[in-house]
């Protein structure tokens, strides 16, 4: 009777092992499948949390790191699509890396968050009036150029309705840049204190439309011809 008990317990065990485990398995996948497709900072938050709470609970019933470790890596696994090309990781390498610089902010990542309907933009359009939360006015990097120590910025405003259709698109080298950002841009603070930086001098010159900012850089271009 003993060893029908004992047996039994084993079962039981094994059964809310596995449980656990297949708990680790999915909320692993369920987080690498945000990270992939992650767009603002916090988008996955929630399943971060929940992959900590089924570790934990994991970790309560006494199962094996090595047993969890291999849950989380299997999990991690199914999921195809690296975190590096997804929305979030572009805008995050276009703004922290040469010759930016510069520290993200939300408003960087806010234009490829949300999408209007075809109606909505139609009838916005139509009456003129457009909530205010639908917008994002910002700054778009056109192109730069450099001369000895000096790197020059050429900008556009860029005022957003909502997503773009083409939001995949993303040009990691010209990002969207608050006016905050501009300002430190042009101040070439960041230039200077990079270590190793070719660049110590920045000029920022901002344009209404792509088309004077792309005039402007064939300009530039042709004066050093000369």
């Amino acid at each position: 009777m003993k060893k029908i008990i004992f047996m039994v317990t084993i079962f039981i065990i094994s059964g809310c092992d596995a449980s656990r485990l297949n708990d680790i398995e999915e909320t692993s996948r369920k987080y690498q499948e945000c990270l992939v497709f992650k767009i603002m900072p916090y988008d996955c938050d929630e399943r971060y949390k929940a992959l900590e709470l089924a570790e934990l609970r994991a970790r309560k019933n006494g199962i094996a790191e090595e047993r969890i470790e291999a849950s989380l890596s299997i999990g991690e696994k199914l999921v195809s699509g690296s975190t590096a090309d997804s929305i979030y990781g572009k805008i995050y390498k276009s703004i922290t890396q040469g010759p930016f610089f510069l520290t993200p902010q939300l408003e960087n990542f806010k234009p490829y968050s949300n999408r209007c309907g075809e109606t909505d933009r139609i009838g916005f359009d139509l009456i003129g009036n457009r909530p205010k939360d639908k917008f994002y006015t910002g700054f778009r990097v056109i192109s730069y150029l450099t001369t000895g120590r000096t790197i020059t910025f050429l900008l556009t405003k860029s005022r957003l309705l909502c997503r773009p259709d083409s939001y995949l698109e993303i040009e990691e080298g010209f990002p969207i840049l608050t006016e905050e950002q501009v300002l430190e841009l042009k101040s070439g603070k960041n230039l200077r204190d990079r270590a190793g930086s070719r660049y110590s001098n920045a000029v920022v010159e901002v344009y209404d439309s792509s088309e004077e900012a792309i005039a402007r850089y064939h300009e530039i271009k042709n004066n050093r011809r000369e």
